[in-house]
């Protein structure tokens, strides 16, 4: 029988179409996948955020039962957007946060109730951008260079500690910021809006544990998304968001897969050294053969980016399809082991 291998789950940025993630999370609870690891950014930190409380407390069921409620029952403009009041006047967002918070925060509380202690350690990573920038020493040069990419990474012991808990809450609610709709989000005394907007598909964080051998990526958009039939209002604005989640997923997964292929041959060039020198090797070039898992619909899903937020039959279809679509990949036998 195969070795399982450690997974870690990445979810996309998908604005309305987040009941896609719900779906696919429903999928991986009940096909028994063993996730050791969570990353989620715009719309996917806040399934991120939820299915990490299931997680580290051995209630994975609980928690997908409460995704779906949440983006299904309550992903509605009227249920999360509250008027911005002055901020409008400021041209800083039309809505405020607080109902977002709130959602989240009674969701969390739902899938941990009655949890007192943790049962499995797995690290949680909500990507926000951090509006005043700050500087990236780990730069190929050595020189300091100013980055907007916040990872915010967190435990065990913030699900069950309340105050910790809040911190959790507003930095998945920040990472969810779109901007322009809502006001930036405070993370730390420092603004932040949408993850999305420098990383809608943050895979590298996933892969910063070394024992990381697998991750499964979720998106709302198709590998071959169709042109768009209408380019004016909420249609530009809608095409807008899904090329910002499609771009930087294909070039992550394109990176990945060329590692994969320059490995293979690199393994192939040093077939006749011994085996302490081949692993040497490749520990020094960092390098290590990573299976990517996508679970995306075939075709594109029926409406934009925004779509879902005031039409709950569109919101059921994507999570209908996100479950279909996750069953179909993980019961293929590219999957590999669980």
């Amino acid at each position: 029988m195969s070795k399982a291998k450690r997974t870690a789950l990445v979810l996309s940025g998908a604005v309305a179409k987040g009941p896609f993630h719900a779906g696919a999370v429903s999928a991986l609870v009940q096909q028994g996948e063993a996730i050791h690891a969570v990353v989620g950014t715009s719309a996917g930190a806040l399934t991120a955020a939820m299915f990490g409380a299931g997680l580290v407390t051995g209630q994975p069921m609980r928690a997908a039962e409460e995704i779906a409620r949440l983006w299904l029952d309550k992903a509605a403009w009227q249920e999360f957007a509250a008027v911005a009041g002055r901020s409008l006047l400021k041209v800083q967002g039309l809505f405020r946060s607080d109902k977002v918070k709130a959602l989240l925060r009674g969701g969390l509380e739902v899938i941990l109730q009655g949890a007192e202690e943790a049962r499995e350690d797995v690290p949680v990573t909500l990507v926000a951008t951090n509006l005043n920038g700050h500087l990236d020493q780990n730069t190929p040069t050595g020189e300091p260079r100013t980055s907007y990419e916040w990872p915010l990474r967190f435990h065990p012991e913030d699900y069950l500690d309340p105050e910790r808990r809040d911190h959790l809450v507003l930095a998945a609610t920040a990472s969810a910021t779109f901007p322009g709709l809502f006001i930036p989000e405070e993370v730390d005394g420092i603004p932040c809006v949408d993850g999305g907007a420098v990383n809608n598909a943050p895979i590298s964080y996933a892969i910063e544990d070394a024992t990381i051998e697998r991750v499964i990526v979720v998106s709302p958009q198709p590998p071959r998304p169709p042109p768009p039939t209408s380019l004016g209002g909420l249609d530009l604005l809608g095409h807008l968001v899904d090329i910002l989640i499609n771009e930087r997923l294909h070039r992550d997964l394109q990176l990945a897969h060329r590692i994969n292929a320059r490995l293979e041959l690199l393994e192939q060039e040093m077939a006749d050294l011994p085996e302490p020198r081949r692993r040497a090797i490749l520990r020094a070039l960092g390098w290590r053969r990573l299976e990517v898992i996508e679970i995306r619909p075939l075709q594109a899903l029926p409406g934009n980016a925004l779509t879902g937020f005031w039409d709950r039959e569109a919101r059921a279809i994507y999570h209908e399809a996100g479950l279909k679509r996750a069953m179909e990949v993980l019961n293929s036998p590219r999957s590999g082991p669980r």
